[in-house]
């Protein structure tokens, strides 16, 4: 009792519940060999990682072990770079979700750009459509001005056509402006 006793005031606070645990339980054990890890005081004070490999050598009638072989291994070193890997791995697999995120926002983005790069194609269009159609009507309108062969009838029918181009041209315009604004709000709301 004394020498566990000892012993048991060596390890780590936080380990020291399942070392107890451990070795409370070893009536449990199926085998006779068991293995654990544990932080141990140092005599300067530092804590150490331990490994012990254990097993019972001898029990009493009731299955109680009464006599308990073994060897303790400092793996501080290695624990600690499982400590650095466990971290390590941590931060690679936040990376890789915030690298996830954007990848996905800039998709999500790309196809709302593409649909608004759509949407905005007819308007657009029909404005350039129109507003060359206009131009052209108003240069050959110039010619017969020009030539002094301009009859009233056409310019009654120029004047309508430059009406609803015009009616035409700003629908367009005004659907591709209140396409705009929504594709603001969409991204002001994002």
């Amino acid at each position: 009792d004394n020498v566990l006793t000892s012993w048991l005031e060596m390890v780590h606070p936080e380990d020291s519940p399942r070392i107890s645990a451990t070795f409370a339980d070893l009536t449990k054990l199926q085998g006779d060999r068991f293995e654990y890890e544990y932080r141990m005081r140092q005599k300067d004070g530092h804590w150490m990682w331990v490994q012990s490999l254990a097993h019972i050598v001898a029990r009493d009638g009731n299955g109680q072990p009464i006599k308990v072989a073994g060897i303790n291994l400092e793996v501080t070193q290695q624990k600690e770079a499982e400590i650095r890997i466990h971290a390590l791995n941590a931060s690679l697999e936040a990376q890789m979700q915030e690298a996830m995120a954007r990848s996905e926002a800039r998709a999500t983005l790309g196809t709302l750009i593409a649909s608004v790069s759509h949407e905005m194609a007819t308007p657009m269009g029909n404005s350039m459509m129109t507003a060359s159609t206009l131009s052209a009507q108003a240069a050959q309108f110039e010619q017969q001005l020009e030539a002094g062969a301009l009859r009233r009838s056409e310019l009654t029918q120029f004047v309508s056509q430059v009406r609803d181009g015009n009616a035409l041209l700003l629908r367009n315009l005004e659907r591709a402006v209140s396409l705009l604004k929504n594709f603001r709000q969409v991204a002001a709301d994002q």
